[in-house]
């Protein structure tokens, strides 16, 4: 069993060109949204309710890598608090270019392929037929 058996949203930067062994669900800005099992990362979260686009700065990671069946919304909550969610992917996709650009920048995510894995939700959802998604920068 893959823990919960499905793939985990995640997200990574590939400049807008995943490699061939990816199953991209969605691109934006370079990143590309992707799901799998077995893998590890950091997640990306947002500290507070407040309107996503004045509130770049509320953005972060995790200070660890964790494996995709970690409790991603409760790991969050412990580092940063109880107002603090797991970011979406939607509020990915209302962000511009260089807003993404400057959460790249401000976050140290660098273009990695098959390397660096972000944990995101998609529509809330931790996971693709019960995976996880997480994203890369491609």
């Amino acid at each position: 069993s893959h823990g919960d058996g499905g793939r985990v949203y995640f997200l990574e930067d590939h400049n807008g060109s995943p490699p061939g062994n990816w199953l991209v669900h969605d691109q934006h800005a370079g990143l590309s949204l992707g799901s799998w099992f077995g893998i590890s990362g950091k997640v990306l979260y947002k500290t507070s309710s407040a309107p996503f686009r004045s509130e770049l700065a509320c953005l972060r990671l995790t200070s660890e890598e964790v494996s995709e069946t970690a409790d991603h919304a409760g790991l969050c909550r412990t580092e940063f608090g109880p107002d603090t969610r797991v970011l979406d992917w939607s509020d990915i996709k209302r962000m511009t270019q260089q807003e993404v650009a400057a959460m790249k920048e401000s976050l140290g995510i660098t273009p990695t392929y098959n390397e660096k894995h972000y944990f995101v939700t998609v529509d809330g959802e931790k996971s693709y037929g019960g995976g996880v998604y997480f994203l890369e920068d491609h």
